[in-house]
């Protein structure tokens, strides 16, 4: 693809460094910018009465937002930087409006929303239906990282578990 055809795309992303802590998409709010994370580590959760239920993690080299953006919704998620971060921060309003003919736009959106769609048929399929202990097997054969990099509060959650549940597991060493 040459080069000139993604300058109108150019003018609507942005690079940005961003702290650990950072609320980018909070739960119940509009907005406008879908991110690609370079370098750094989040996770996606929502509010449900007095918990936060963890949703996922978002890893270096992965798209990061919500959908409710590209649809100009509330979003159903909050997202929080657990480190420092640099992103690619896109203008998914800007870019929706004034290049909606634009081909590669629309190749970008579709890409994001296939990435999006193939992510939760994965966690879908992969930890649904699992026992305590596959869902810590399976996080732990597809994102081991995540395991020094993330609260065991949050891993938690996400596994659908007490913290209590996820240390007997880790100490049992069950691989």
């Amino acid at each position: 693809m040459p080069s000139s055809a993604l300058q109108p795309l150019l003018n609507h992303i942005s690079v940005i460094e961003k702290n650990k802590g950072t609320l980018l998409i909070k739960q119940g709010y509009r907005h406008s910018y879908s991110y690609f994370i370079l370098q750094g580590l989040a996770r996606v959760f929502y509010q449900k009465g007095d918990s936060e239920i963890n949703f996922w993690f978002g890893l270096e080299n992965e798209p990061l937002g919500s959908m409710d953006t590209l649809k100009g919704n509330a979003s159903k998620v909050s997202i929080e930087l657990l480190e420092p971060c640099r992103l690619i921060q896109f203008n998914i309003a800007s870019l929706q409006k004034e290049l909606k003919d634009d081909p590669v736009t629309i190749t970008l959106l579709r890409t994001v929303m296939e990435e999006y769609a193939i992510f939760l048929e994965e966690r879908l399929f992969g930890l649904q239906g699992l026992s305590a202990n596959e869902r810590y097997k399976y996080l732990l054969q597809t994102e081991p990282s995540i395991f020094q990099r993330v609260s065991s509060t949050y891993i938690a959650s996400y596994l659908g578990m007490s913290r209590e549940t996820l240390s007997r597991l880790r100490s049992k060493s069950v691989l």
